[in-house]
């Protein structure tokens, strides 16, 4: 596919021209620094790339990257990853629309993503329910990624990746406080206390929160208490040593089931559900997740070149959940839902470890960064699926599915009073295992930045299982052993990844850049000739353009894109047959920029434009369709302003606006979800600017979807779509101290 089959829409080309006037406006009077080494100096000492593992900051890396640092995620009041990532070009958010407190989704460029970052080092999803989530509250800023980054990374979606960096110990002494309230009785309260221990080589922080809310859904809540302590200690000028830990609970995370479209965004005879319908019971609903993380990062200077590092961490999470999900009307009917339940135990255990040498050596004018990694990491987790019905009243019926709900006289809590039997339908367990080499070289020349990086991952993973044969219970009312067919299944697997980049920076602040990169995801599993299916593959080519002004004012990056992913499984609808003959294509166009040309003004705005489309397939009817909870198109603008020097010094005010365009209801493209536009407020008021007493305190406020528009932000298919986020209050006072 090429460039030239884009049909931009309106909007594109207004957002398009934007960009190039405001390539030609800036470049007119900035200069690029002297020595652009300079440049990395604001990311601090101890900054690490997340495209490249080195210091080379994000304007001169050869690959698109956004960040969002702390102060972006306190001026829009992000409280979340998910929050944060709205305002992301390429990236389609909240895809189960308001539930964003169990898991962290989104799609990449138009590639979905479960897989989140800590620190460099993977937080493993299991593929169920447990994906360890780490509240923002603890981080310092969030690194998003876009394309394969298994270079570096291992096994890893096409799209891109988010790495979650946490906040440090520092020397200095700060001491943050905050307490917020909200609507749907939001109570929080959060401490951030770092600095040194005393005289010593030792600095400490400490990061802690209890947050309690409401959910949307009628009758559902949420529930989070965490604990993020780390200690580092200067051993000597040239050994770092840090050791830290991160432990949460989530007792309660809200409902998670879907709706039909009828009702929600189609048309209904019987009318309109509205955002808050539940199709669950309060007697059967949980969701309890416990998570544990305990890690260390030691790095240590051999000399004025060579520098070696390790960073190693554990993760022990587990949940229960007990969720009754939508199987669609029942026959004949627009308001009775067909419902099932069942329960999940699960549990993950994983070890992680990073090993790096790196080097730096000149030859001439040529300034070689060096970097060669080993990685490994090994992952058990532990699945158990239950069917969950109902003890029968009947003499006749041992036990009985769950009732139909009638949607628009919902009653939640028809099983108070009822018991229930969990016949165990599905136990999996899977050991998975990955070791990785790479090997990067990051050359300066002047103004010119080029990298190369080649990696080997081998992936060995194993499986056992049994599976119950549901419909033999049925027909005897009890459960047999012989109705259970154990599984076991191994996966042996290894890839070649490489990726190449270059960037040149003229005199006048532009860059243009090029890049190809190359990522794999583990597949496991059997073609139906009985062979081990082979890792997924992508690539991707991108081409762009970067500019920063001489005072760091003026930021823009412009980029296309195209990604191929390959050997995606497929079955064929009439022999059932499975084999790995799946094409998808994703490309794109993508525009980030942030202006603060004007005294305490900050102008962001970020647009893409995705066409992704199934190029092969062994179903004939999905070739040429859109995947679902991709947004085709998206634009965002934020814009900040802070009083200075009037009777409002100390108010800070901002507002944005977020468009996300059409997306599919179905994988067969029956229908799109309807494209919708969502408008977010916040403000922050400084009492010291005025009155020095109260140095250090704030008073905080923030609105998202400030007109309560109902939306659906996406489906699945015709039976399961998500209303979109409500309006969201939240006020709080903060204290620094």
């Amino acid at each position: 596919m090429v460039c030239s089959q884009f049909k931009l829409s309106p909007i594109a080309a207004i957002i398009s021209l934007s960009a190039l006037t405001s390539f030609s406006v800036l470049a007119d009077d900035a200069k690029v620094q002297e020595e652009s080494i300079e440049r990395i100096s604001v990311y601090g000492a101890s900054y690490r790339n997340t495209a490249t593992k080195s210091k080379l900051s994000p304007i001169e890396t050869p690959q698109s990257i956004k960040v969002i640092d702390q102060k972006e995620l306190q001026m829009r009041g992000a409280d979340s990853i998910i929050k944060a990532m709205r305002y992301v070009s390429g990236v389609t958010t909240e895809p189960r629309g308001g539930v964003i407190s169990r898991l962290d989704e989104y799609t990449i460029r138009g590639f979905k993503n479960y897989n989140n970052y800590w620190d460099g080092l993977i937080l493993p999803w299991n593929g169920w329910n447990i994906q360890p989530q780490i509240d923002a509250f603890s981080l310092n800023s969030i690194e998003v990624l876009k394309g394969p980054s298994s270079v570096l990374y291992g096994n890893a979606a096409p799209g891109g990746m988010i790495n979650l960096a946490p906040k440090e110990p520092q020397q200095e002494s700060q001491h943050t406080l905050q307490v917020r309230t909200g609507n749907r009785n939001l109570r929080e309260f959060g401490v951030d206390s770092t600095g040194q221990i005393g005289d010593s080589d030792f600095s400490y922080r400490v990061t802690s929160l209890y947050h309690e809310r409401d959910s949307q859904a009628a009758t559902s809540e949420n529930q989070r208490y965490f604990l993020a302590p780390s200690l580092t200690w200067q051993i000597n000028d040239a050994t770092h040593l840090k050791v830290y830990g991160y432990f949460q609970k989530d007792p309660k995370s809200g409902a998670y089931s879907s709706l039909p479209s009828e009702g929600t965004f189609l048309f209904n005879p019987n009318g309109e559900l509205p955002v808050d319908t539940y199709i669950g019971d309060k007697n059967f609903d949980t969701f309890d997740r416990d998570m544990s993380l305990i890690g260390y990062k030691v790095s240590h200077q051999l000399n004025d070149s060579w520098s070696i590092m390790q960073h190693a961490r554990y993760l022990y999470a587990e949940a229960i959940t007990e969720n009754i999900y939508n199987r669609g009307f029942a026959k004949n009917s627009k308001r009775l839902l067909n419902r099932a339940a069942y329960r999940n135990d699960e549990s993950t255990k994983s070890f992680v470890i990073d090993n790096q040498i790196s080097a730096t050596l000149e030859q001439g004018v040529i300034e070689h960064n060096l970097l060669f990694g080993l990685d490994y990491q090994n992952n058990k987790f532990d699945k158990r699926w239950d069917h969950a019905l109902l003890v029968s009243e009947k003499p006749q019926i041992p036990f009985e599915s769950i009732p139909n709900l009638d949607l628009f006289a919902r009653n939640n809590d028809q099983l108070s009073g009822r018991s229930f039997i969990r016949i165990n339908q599905t136990l999996e367990s899977v050991d998975y295992s990955q070791v990785g080499y790479y090997f990067q070289d990051q050359l300066k020349v002047n103004d010119f930045v080029g990298i190369f990086g080649l990696r080997y991952d081998k992936v060995q993973q194993n499986i056992e299982g049994r599976q119950l044969d549901y419909n033999a219970v049925l027909a005897s009312g009890q459960v047999k052993p012989e109705f259970y067919t154990p599984s076991q299944e191994s996966t042996d697997q290894d890839n070649l990844s490489i990726r190449f980049g270059a960037l040149y920076t003229f005199d006048n602040g532009l860059a243009p850049f090029a890049s190809y990169a190359e990522g794999f995801e583990s597949v496991s599993g059997l073609n139906s000739e009985g062979n081990a299916f082979k890792p997924l593959t992508s690539a991707q080519t991108e081409l762009g353009l970067k500019f920063t002004s001489e005072n760091k004012e003026h930021t823009v990056t412009v980029a296309w894109f195209d990604i191929d992913k390959k050997n995606i499984v497929t079955t064929n609808p009439k022999t059932r047959t499975r084999r790995q003959t799946g094409l998808v294509n994703s490309q794109g166009l993508e525009l980030e920029s942030e202006i603060s040309s004007l005294d305490n003004l900050l102008l962001t705005f970020s647009y893409s434009y995705m066409d992704v489309k199934v190029e092969k397939d062994d179903n004939p009817a999905l070739v040429g369709k859109s995947p679902t909870w991709v947004a085709d198109e998206n634009a965002m603008a934020w814009v900040d302003y802070h009083f200075s020097n009037n009777f409002l010094e100390g108010l800070n005010v901002g507002t944005g606006v977020r468009y996300v365009g059409n997306s599919q209801v179905d994988d067969l493209n029956t229908r799109e979800v309807p494209s919708f536009t969502l408008y977010d407020f916040a403000a922050s008021y400084d009492f010291g600017s005025k009155i020095p007493s109260l140095s250090g305190m704030s008073l905080t406020l923030s609105v998202t979807n400030l007109t309560d528009e109902r939306y659906v932000s996406s489906c699945y298919d015709s039976d399961s779509c998500w209303f979109g986020a409500e309006r969201s209050i939240e006020a709080g006072v903060r204290y620094e101290f």
